[in-house]
């Protein structure tokens, strides 16, 4: 009896194989592999996050009279 069981187990296993997916081939196809990103431009919006960041920084120093405002800033940079 036990091996029966064993034997309809297994080949209930070879006969439950993966249904093969036929996919379509990709609308983008190796576009992505080969994006390259200006370098150049790369520098410019680095440059731009740092002057940001500096503009914040400068804000909450600023409003350090006013708990308030930076309780509320902090709230929304950690949901961001």
């Amino acid at each position: 009896m036990e091996t029966q069981a064993h034997l309809t187990a297994s080949s209930n296993r070879q006969n439950n194989s993966r249904p093969e997916a036929n996919f379509p081939p990709s609308l983008w196809g190796c576009s992505f592999a080969s994006f390259s990103f200006p370098q150049t431009e790369f520098e410019w919006y680095t440059r731009q996050v740092e002057v940001l960041k500096e503009n914040v920084k400068d804000m909450l120093m600023a409003s350090k009279k006013d708990p308030v405002l930076i309780s509320v800033t902090s709230y929304y940079i950690v949901l961001y």
